[in-house]
């Protein structure tokens, strides 16, 4: 995939957003509401179904991600390789949804 993405290296932009996205599903299937044998219910996110906004916010992450953020850290760290941004658009999916709550709520905590 590495050779793949060396290749195109000019469109590796849509693959950190695409990476993104992927991490937000992830997210979602890793904090989802778990129902065991005994009836009883391990929630992460209390059994919220995945929607195209939770998707739309994975994406628009990434985006922000892959415009702001992810090159200057590639560049800051030195990682070379093509494959670190994917990580990292990754990342910024998985930890969209859960971030956005908490700023949502630091914000109505402020304006009230």
């Amino acid at each position: 995939m590495e050779t793949l993405l060396l290749s195109i290296a000019d469109k590796a932009y849509y693959y950190y957003i695409i990476a993104a996205a992927v991490g937000g599903v992830a997210s979602w299937v890793l904090n989802r509401r778990v129902i065991v044998l005994d009836g009883r219910s391990r929630s992460g996110m209390r059994g919220k179904d995945i929607g195209l906004a939770d998707i739309l916010i994975a994406v628009a992450a990434g985006w922000v991600a892959a415009t702001y953020l992810i090159d200057p850290v590639m560049d800051h760290f030195y990682l070379v390789d093509v494959m670190w941004g994917l990580g990292l658009g990754f990342l910024a999916g998985y930890w969209a949804i859960p971030l956005l709550a908490k700023v949502e709520a630091k914000i109505k905590g402020l304006m009230t």
